[in-house]
């Protein structure tokens, strides 16, 4: 199964990209994803990947403090 297809069955309440690939742009227009949670509470999020995916120390600190803001965040709205 497909990632794609799994995040579309289990249905996020938020989802972050690291690729650079424009995910929130991308999911927003996905014909049927507009069900799912994250989608539906505008939960979007892009992690730049210089800061998620890159060797070394940054990863843990750049790019865990976004994803932990990220998390922090939801939690306070919906939490």
């Amino acid at each position: 199964m497909g990632f794609h297809v799994r995040v579309f069955k289990t249905g996020p309440d938020f989802l972050d990209d690291d690729t650079g690939a424009g995910l929130p742009n991308q999911v927003r227009h996905r014909p049927g994803w507009d069900h799912i949670s994250a989608v539906q509470n505008h939960q979007l999020f892009e992690i730049r990947s210089c800061d998620a995916l890159q060797p070394g120390p940054t990863a843990l600190t750049d790019g865990l403090l976004r994803l932990k803001t990220i998390i922090d965040n939801w939690s306070k709205t919906f939490g």
